[in-house]
């Protein structure tokens, strides 16, 4: 039995990674071409289409990531590997601290929802649940919701409110990714927009104070730059700097009152 020879196209900025890959591809009896950046990868993909893209996932200027996300947006919908030497070019503190708060990045969220679902005589165990189910849509809408629910039918309203969230997402991501591959570009687009345009528009609805606004705005201004300017871990970076100097400035007002 021989295996299915394949269309391959590497895309990493590192030369020997791409001559070696690909000739162990090739031996394989794959045919393979190669790019060594964004760039150079859509003209490739202009000219033919591919049975699996590898995809280094940090490169100079247009990485990995941006390269995916755009070629989902033009329809294209053969398969992607990812591939990388995590932390490469980042200094070990970069490498560490993104580390650790990816691994916390939900815990502020549970600390400030505990609070609103807490009655005299909570038990541990009623919490662990809502605690688990904690994700950015449900935490956003909570806040925006629990004030006006009586305090004892909160924790099942929490409940029902994130399995709702994860049912919606495991079936129509099901259906998505069926549709994704048959739809023209301009709708297969439109899917994959969904879910940041459902974040932003939630964070923006329920931005009520200042520093939630100014922190937004920030955010909006700071991530494009630090992305085109090329800084490591730039989605991290831009979380720290405007949510400290929107934090720094809505103190100075209230100390100023």
């Amino acid at each position: 039995m021989t295996s299915r020879v394949g269309q391959i196209l590497i895309v990493d900025d590192d030369a020997t990674f791409r001559m070696t890959t690909a000739k162990l591809l090739e031996a394989d009896g794959h045919r393979v071409d190669t790019a060594a950046n964004g760039p150079e990868a859509t003209e490739r993909l202009k000219e033919k289409t591919y049975d699996l893209l590898l995809v280094d996932y940090k490169m100079p200027g247009i990485d990995g990531i941006a390269l995916v996300e755009a070629l989902r947006l033009w329809g294209h919908s053969a398969p992607i590997l990812m591939i990388s030497g995590f932390g490469t070019g980042a200094t070990l503190f970069e490498v560490a601290l993104g580390v650790t708060l990816s691994a916390t990045r939900l815990f502020p969220m549970v600390v400030a929802l505990l609070p609103l679902l807490r009655v005299r005589g909570t038990r541990v165990r009623d919490m662990l649940l809502p605690t688990h189910f904690t994700s950015i849509s449900m935490w956003v809408e909570s806040l925006r919701l629990l004030p006006a629910i009586a305090r004892e039918h909160r924790i099942a309203f929490c409940n029902g409110l994130s399995s709702a969230y994860m049912g919606t997402a495991v079936t129509f991501g099901f259906v998505g990714y069926y549709l994704a591959a048959g739809l023209p570009s301009l709708l297969a687009g439109v899917l994959l927009f969904l879910t940041p345009m459902s974040f932003f528009l939630s964070t923006v609805r329920n931005a009520r104070m200042m520093i939630d606004k100014l922190s937004l705005v920030l955010g909006l201004i700071l991530g494009p730059l630090l992305f085109y300017w090329g800084v490591q871990l730039d989605l991290m970076w831009t979380g720290i700097i405007g949510g400290s100097v929107a934090y720094a400035i809505h103190r100075g007002r209230e100390a100023t009152q």
